[in-house]
């Protein structure tokens, strides 16, 4: 669980409905803090409090408004319209004073892929120019399982 985004996310919502676009621990960590949490994911994953939606992301909609929306480190497997399709999405179903937040791969990441959605620098910022951009930033993180360095862009934005 990246407990950085975690507390990123309580430092502006302390409650809500909460939307995780690919799973993780942190939709768990959330159903058990207070939020009503959804995951959706291609695998089922052996959560107790999170509702799982079981599909894949490159035909999901999201239909109701969501108090966080966020996903981590998963829209690179998507197709790039896709990925901004969600996106937009995600910025019209969060509720007003809502959060979202994104941890991408950015265009340069060694595991980069054509068609992908990798992203370019500045990129997440420009989507969210309508919003609250309460952190921003691109960095490099070593994967010591990968034996690679990926470079990441992060943005948590707040809906006016």
């Amino acid at each position: 669980m990246d407990t950085e985004i975690i507390q990123d996310i309580l430092k502006h919502k302390s409650k809500g409905k909460a939307l995780e676009l690919g799973s993780g621990e942190e939709s768990e960590y959330l159903a058990n803090h207070n939020f009503k949490a959804t995951s959706v994911d291609i695998q089922k994953k052996p959560y107790t409090k999170a509702k799982q939606v079981v599909t894949d992301l490159n035909g999901y909609h999201i239909q109701e408004d969501y108090d966080v929306i966020y996903t981590i480190a998963t829209l690179h497997f998507l197709e790039k319209p896709n990925a901004i399709r969600l996106i937009k999405e995600m910025k019209e179903h969060t509720s007003k004073k809502g959060v979202n937040v994104i941890l991408a791969f950015m265009d340069d990441d060694p595991t980069f892929e054509e068609g992908k959605a990798y992203f370019k620098k500045d990129e997440l910022k420009e989507l969210y120019k309508d919003w609250d951009i309460i952190n921003y930033k691109e960095y490099d993180e070593y994967d010591p399982e990968e034996r690679h360095t990926n470079k990441i862009e992060y943005l948590l934005a707040v809906k006016h």
